[in-house]
């Protein structure tokens, strides 16, 4: 059975018994009547000659305000060094560790053991190499479910989740600024010599030769991760992705044109603009297409969308992120119409038309609004038309998306008392969709009842859609009324 640990004290004395196997029953805090002495004054636990064997499980709960004022000594974070141990379920928050090598919010130096569900945010630095967010040296050991917020600087092999990967780093992100004095200095990792996917960066990377917004150096494998971060460097090397690159496979990644002049700083003797030329990838132009799922990198991911939340500000963010399962990524899908998906809907609304009950005069018309519909937080009302109505037995009546609630969710309404014109283009909704739900789908389409509960027809009146992105450009800027 785990040894409970509920004060500073308790978890001061897990360094007497290395084999052990611990659980945190509470948050350890900064007022704690027992943290003066010793969280603001911390020992790494361990040592380089004896590392930690057991065990320590966060169960979900924070250590806050750990301080760490060892700047001459190597394998400096909470634990020194892991030997085969595993750490899990931790917050390490408001940390200030300093070190010289191998250092590391959790742990300087890991070695065959296991990191996974943690979380550094603080200031994390060394004065020599091997400085991680989460680790400082990795060797053969795994990084996973995990991130970085802090700030990570030091002098060579510098990275916002680990310094030096020579394990698996997966499932994990890094949106602190990571600088360096000197060389190999990345996102995730300042020099990768293990496997890195599922995996992104945004936070701005700084140093002088071999700078990556993934990896400052990468000799193996990267997969399925991007970066958006801005990448600089005052000497040579500096990619958007990867600053030196001797060898490894990457596969479906991405980076941002703008954050650097390359994307891969140095490989097989030049620098290279792109990831596509290299077949690694893709390169992004604006980020605004990384909001989109339809972006061809996602073609090969593991990723769903959601509407509910938006951590990343529309790019995609892990899953496991806000507990989900099912998928190793999530993008959101505001509430809205998008304009390829708009287009495929008015293209089976004219195939069709002619087989829902209205005569053959009935005409059509879509005007359009282009710009970005109000963000989802936002309780909007404006009004934007979208579709008329006429036929023989109805006056024209304008048909208009009325009110973008805070839940996202859209009615269709009428200007005037006639509701015929609503009803029949709800007929005509639900025509196209009972016909052409492949399609819809394909196209991005997900019709939801007003609890939010899936289904695959709309009640008249009462719509709502979830959309791929916040902004959107319908491809008809006024279509003339035509009849079919």
């Amino acid at each position: 059975m785990a040894v409970e640990i509920s004060s500073w004290t308790e978890l001061n004395a897990i360094r007497y018994g290395l084999s052990g196997d611990y659980v945190l029953t509470r948050n350890l805090l900064t007022t704690d009547s027992d943290y003066s002495g010793i969280g603001d004054d911390w020992q790494p636990i361990g040592a380089l000659v004896s590392g930690f064997t057991g065990s320590f499980d966060g169960n979900g709960y924070k250590i806050e305000g750990l301080k760490v004022n060892l700047p001459s000594t190597d394998g400096v974070g909470l634990f020194c060094y892991i030997d085969g141990g595993n750490i899990s379920n931790l917050k390490l928050e408001n940390a200030d560790i300093t070190g010289q090598n191998g250092v590391g919010g959790i742990v300087g130096y890991l070695a065959n053991g296991m990191i996974s569900n943690v979380s550094v945010s603080g200031s994390i630095s060394g004065g020599g190499n091997y400085i991680g967010g989460t680790v400082g040296y990795s060797y053969e050991g795994s990084i996973s479910y995990s991130y970085n917020t802090g700030t990570i600087n030091g002098n060579d092999i510098v990275g916002g989740i680990a310094g030096y990967n020579y394990g698996s780093t997966s499932n994990s992100y890094n949106t602190g600024n990571v600088s360096g004095n000197n060389n190999y200095i990345g996102g995730i990792a300042g020099y990768n010599s293990g496997s890195i996917s599922n995996s992104y960066n945004t936070g701005n990377i700084i140093g002088t030769n071999a700078v990556g917004g993934i990896a400052g150096y990468n000799g193996s494998n990267i997969s399925n991760s991007y970066n958006t971060g801005s990448v600089s460097g005052s000497g040579n090397y500096i990619g958007g992705f990867i600053g030196s690159c001797t060898g490894g496979t990457i596969t479906n990644c991405s980076w941002l044109t703008t954050t650097s002049t390359y994307a891969v700083g140095y490989y097989g003797g030049e620098s290279k603009s792109t990831l596509s030329e290299l077949d690694w990838g893709y390169d992004e132009n604006s980020i605004d297409t990384y909001k989109d799922k339809s972006n061809l990198v996602y073609s090969t991911w593991d990723i769903a969308t959601t509407s509910e939340y938006n951590l990343n500000d529309g790019l995609p963010f892990l899953a496991w992120q806000v507990n989900e399962s099912g998928s190793d990524w999530l993008i959101y899908e505001a509430a809205g119409i998008i304009s390829y998906a708009f287009e495929t809907f008015y293209d089976l609304i004219k195939e069709n038309v002619k087989s829902i009950v209205l005569s053959d005069s009935t005409s059509v018309t879509i005007k359009t609004y282009t710009g970005a519909f109000p963000d989802k937080s936002l309780d909007k009302k404006e009004d934007y038309p979208i579709i008329v109505i006429n036929s023989p037995d109805i006056n024209w009546q304008t048909l208009t998306i009325k009110k973008f609630w805070v839940n996202g969710s859209i009615t269709i309404d009428t200007y005037t008392t006639k509701a015929e014109a609503a009803d029949k283009f709800a007929d005509l909704i639900n025509y196209v969709i009972e016909n052409n739900r492949d399609d819809l789908r394909s196209a991005g389409f997900m019709f939801v009842r007003l609890d939010g509960t899936s289904k695959d027809e709309v009640t008249r009146g009462d719509i709502k859609v979830h959309l791929k992105s916040l902004t959107y450009t319908f491809k008809y800027v006024i279509k003339k009324t035509e009849t079919w």
